[in-house]
């Protein structure tokens, strides 16, 4: 049975009602914080969203989607009509890394030695680029995955011995119970990668959800994970 198949497809009106609202959304807090709206790229976090929803969403302007789970990105990807973007934006297990290089265009969460190895091993065996953020854990909550701040740019140089992994800026985790400071933060973070790094590869910033993505934006972010303000509650 295959539940991604069988949930009763959302209305496409609906999602485009939202996704208009959030467009405004960003583009009020782009206005605030005296930036180009085009400067932020929205991915709608698809965890649990049906393949079917997820048609329609495709067919009222869902550009990109972010797939938590492995599983479940093979899945939709295989039972959708509609073709869009896909990142991958969940903890990424090393024996899975085969099903996402070459299948997504980033890579949220790379954020560990041995992700990196295999990741490059791949890209390497397929003779591609794999485009990844790195990680960045703000709460030091080791569940929820992630590089801590002080461990970021020894592990940014390591990354620098892999010639097939594209490391195009951050990925950044605020604590669970965050605060405006965290967002600052983490654009202080990304603000300094970006530094060492001494060219234009660090140019995303992927910061905010939900819950604080117009706050991320006024911080600095340039990438928006929007799952629930896109397509209501959802089951976990």
């Amino acid at each position: 049975m295959n539940t991604f198949a069988e949930q009763p497809t959302a209305a496409g009106h609906d999602f485009a009602a939202r996704l208009t609202r959030v467009r405004q959304i960003i583009a009020e807090a782009c206005l605030r914080a005296g930036r180009d709206p085009r400067e932020v790229t929205l991915v709608a976090a698809t965890k649990t969203i049906s393949a079917s929803i997820l048609d329609a969403a495709a067919e009222n302007g869902l550009e990109i989607g972010g797939e938590n789970r492995v599983q479940e990105f093979l899945q939709k990807k295989d039972l959708m009509k509609n073709e869009i973007i896909w990142h991958f934006i969940g903890q990424l297990q090393t024996n899975k890394v085969k099903y996402i290089v070459g299948g997504v265009s980033l890579i949220h969460t790379l954020d560990r030695p041995a992700l990196a190895a295999a990741i490059q091993t791949q890209a390497a065996a397929l003779q591609c680029t794999c485009p990844c953020l790195v990680q960045v854990n703000l709460g030091e909550a080791g569940s929820r995955g992630g590089t801590s701040p002080q461990a970021l740019p020894a592990f940014l140089q390591s990354l620098s011995r892999y010639p097939n992994i594209d490391v195009q800026g951050l990925m950044v985790l605020p604590p669970p119970e965050w605060r405006r400071e965290h967002l600052a933060q983490g654009y202080q973070i990304f603000q300094d990668a970006t530094r060492e790094a001494g060219s234009q590869r660090m140019r995303v910033l992927s910061m905010g959800m939900s819950h604080d993505y117009a706050a991320a934006i006024e911080e600095g972010a340039t990438m928006v994970r929007v799952g629930r303000a896109l397509f209501g509650e959802r089951g976990s």
